[in-house]
């Protein structure tokens, strides 16, 4: 008796995958994209209970839900089983007649899907390779967005402007390379100089460079979508990560962003703004590093031949 009947074929299952990757088009508070992750699951998988275990350091946190007519005392005898087999201090046993169990992990964070029944469970090879999939892909997606919401502790920020510390650049960008990779989707950035910041320092003080700094990377917040992260990758330089997004989609936000960029006013002198578009294909290769590297190469290919500038002159007091 086969007590999970999968039963979807790789049309069925590329939506899946598809819906498990559309939880980070919208800013999701990372419980809330936990709950629409199961939602998606009980969806997908015809099984009497499903559960998703997620372990960060030091905490295990498990999420359970059932679908149809339930014992609730195997329920929760299920629970507790779970539990005790990721308690670090037990690793009980679990019947693998009974429980089929998924591991999957990403950068700072890993988890099970558990998918069990009272009768024992007869999986096909299929069946199995397409739950040990989507395991990988709900990991990876709430990895995202787990990462995100740290992103908002200070210790994850620049404590200049706010944005992304250029460690976490790194971190994230490498989380963001893993998870579209395996979704097989398009990946862009958008990369910024500033020029001229120097000379503010010296004519009008570093606190009024700093205020200008700040305003730039307020404006660059401002024009780029909820899920988009900007971060600071060095002295006069900014990142912004654009999940989700093609080459021709990374061009036209590096469009409105220069047009934004082109209403900001100071109070006096005058920095140049350098806007490059660089997108990640999938199956292609590229590396954090190799990324941020080819990222400078366009800046300053942009630079050399005089396109993409826009100055910020001196207006009107602005502070």
């Amino acid at each position: 008796m086969r007590a999970v009947g999968f039963g979807v074929d790789v049309e069925r299952q590329v939506e899946i995958l598809e819906a498990l990757v559309a939880v980070t088009s919208m800013p999701h508070a990372y419980a809330d994209a936990v709950e629409i992750v199961l939602d998606t699951l009980v969806g997908a998988v015809a099984a009497p209970l499903i559960g998703l275990g997620m372990r960060e350091p030091g905490a295990f946190t498990l999420h359970i839900r059932t679908r149809g007519d339930v014992d609730p005392e195997w329920v929760e005898e299920t629970r507790q089983q779970i539990q005790r087999r990721h308690d670090p201090d037990h690793g009980e046993w679990i019947d693998p007649t009974r429980n089929a169990v998924f591991p999957a992990a990403g950068r700072g964070l890993s988890g099970t899907l558990i998918v069990a029944a009272p009768e024992p469970i007869d999986l096909t090879e299929v069946e199995e390779q397409a739950l040990d999939r989507i395991a990988r892909q709900a990991i990876l997606v709430l990895g995202h967005l787990r990462l995100l919401e740290q992103l908002e502790g200070w210790e994850a920020l620049d404590s200049l402007t706010g944005v992304a510390s250029e460690r976490r650049l790194h971190e994230t960008l490498e989380y963001e390379i893993a998870r579209h990779q395996h979704a097989g989707r398009p990946l862009a950035l958008l990369f910024l100089d500033i020029e001229g910041l120097a000379a503010l320092n010296r004519t009008y003080g570093r606190s009024y460079g700093n205020h200008v700094l700040r305003r730039i990377a307020e404006t660059v917040r401002e024009a780029v979508r909820p899920i988009d992260i900007v971060a600071r990758s060095g002295l006069d330089e900014f990142a912004v990560i654009l999940p989700e997004s093609d080459e021709e989609t990374a061009e036209e936000m590096a469009e409105q962003l220069q047009a934004r960029l082109a209403g900001v006013q100071f109070a006096g002198g005058t920095v140049a703004v350098t806007v490059a578009s660089l997108c990640r294909r999938p199956g292609e290769s590229l590396t954090v590093e190799a990324m941020l590297r080819r990222g400078e190469q366009l800046l300053y290919e942009t630079k050399a031949h005089q396109r993409s500038w826009r100055t910020l002159a001196a207006r009107q007091p602005a502070w």
